[in-house]
């Protein structure tokens, strides 16, 4: 059997997905080494993931810039996949790190590193997913249709949230609040750099209006609270966006 037939079978009934966790396929790094077929995963131009496959197993690593950071074998892709992200600490991977600078450097976005222990549940192929939010002030309601039909955001759920932002005024002491709107959608983690530079036109320029992301859990997250504390040179010593139910849903 020829080695394209071959790799073909393989592809059939492996099923390797466009993306896989932090990576998206490489389909011109298809190459052969030993009995195994090779597909490499990039994030941001860089190598993060490469999996081997053969007639008996599957074989899958970690790497970045050259070096292996770990590695798995199982009889499939995806019970290799999701066995290997349960036990990674990702706020101790340089992979985690690149990728939360290189959001964090887009724009006003707070990125929270996904800490092992508040992993509600990986999925395969996306390993992770994650929530984006975006705050946006009523009067500006019709931001929403703009930010939820850009290109890379069209395949993907959202839902409209209604919120209230609460904020401690630093110089007075005051407690100020106002009713606002959150857009959530809801990415796998390779897909996130591309949503926000595609959206990043739409985040507000004021700290208190940035967008966040959180690792996405399946419970309802209406009563939810999100907490960020402020500087010297913040208008404000503290603020707090609450999520208080479901408004709208595409």
């Amino acid at each position: 059997m020829s080695n394209e037939k071959q790799f073909q079978n393989q592809i059939e009934r492996k099923n390797f997905p466009p993306y896989l966790c932090y990576g998206i396929i490489d389909e011109t790094s298809e190459r052969f080494i030993d009995d195994f077929h090779v597909v490499d995963y990039l994030m941001d131009n860089e190598k993060v993931l490469e999996v081997r496959i053969n007639e008996k197993s599957v074989e899958i690593q970690d790497c970045w810039r050259g070096k292996l950071l770990g590695m798995s074998h199982y009889p499939t892709l995806q019970q290799a996949v999701l066995s290997h992200y349960s036990f990674i600490n990702q706020s101790e991977s340089p992979i985690h790190k690149h990728w939360v600078h290189n959001l964090t450097k887009r724009g006003n976005i707070h990125v929270e590193y996904i800490d092992i222990k508040k992993i509600d549940s990986i999925v395969y192929p996306a390993v992770f997913m994650i929530d984006v939010f975006i705050p946006i002030r009523l009067e500006d309601e019709t931001l929403i249709d703009k930010i939820v039909n850009v290109d890379s955001l069209i395949f993907f759920d959202y839902e409209v949230l209604d919120s209230v932002l609460t904020w401690r005024n630093r110089e007075d002491n005051k407690i100020i609040q106002e009713n606002i709107l959150l857009i959530k959608i809801t990415v796998p983690i390779a897909f996130i750099s591309e949503v926000f530079e595609e959206i990043k036109g739409y985040i507000h320029k004021e700290k208190m209006w940035r967008a966040f992301t959180q690792l996405h859990k399946n419970n309802n997250n209406d009563g939810s609270i999100k907490i960020f504390y402020g500087n010297e040179n913040d208008l404000y010593m503290s603020y707090s966006l609450i999520i208080k139910n479901t408004n709208n849903e595409n």
